[in-house]
């Protein structure tokens, strides 16, 4: 399966300047790519696979160095679509749930 948004979504990533920010081993926009196909290799639905692509970026406790402001949330949707960003934002949600995360207790922002 291939996704017909993933050039898109990945000319978007370009423009936040993360292409080269070292992550994990490679670059963000490389883990980034990486959990994109990993999960569409795995047979999971576009929505979730987009949701993985864009998984970390409201922030996450182990990558704080960057983050995009909840205030992009419809720019965000408008590429990937309502569904896929509402994933990623409650992958956010319970990642600051956790106890001893980056946004422990910050779950409403």
């Amino acid at each position: 399966m291939t996704d017909p948004l993933y050039k898109a979504m990945t000319d978007w990533l370009v423009t936040l300047g993360i292409a080269d920010m070292p992550h994990t081993g490679k670059t963000y926009l490389g883990h980034l790519i990486a959990v994109h196909r990993l999960m569409l290799d795995a047979g999971c639905s576009l929505d979730a696979c987009r949701a993985g692509m864009f998984h970390s970026l409201y922030s996450t406790e182990e990558f704080d160095r960057f983050r995009v402001p909840l205030e992009r949330r419809s720019e965000i949707a408008a590429i990937v679509g309502e569904r896929a960003e509402r994933l990623a934002r409650i992958e956010q949600l319970f990642a600051a749930a956790e106890p001893g995360t980056a946004g422990s207790g910050n779950a409403a922002s």
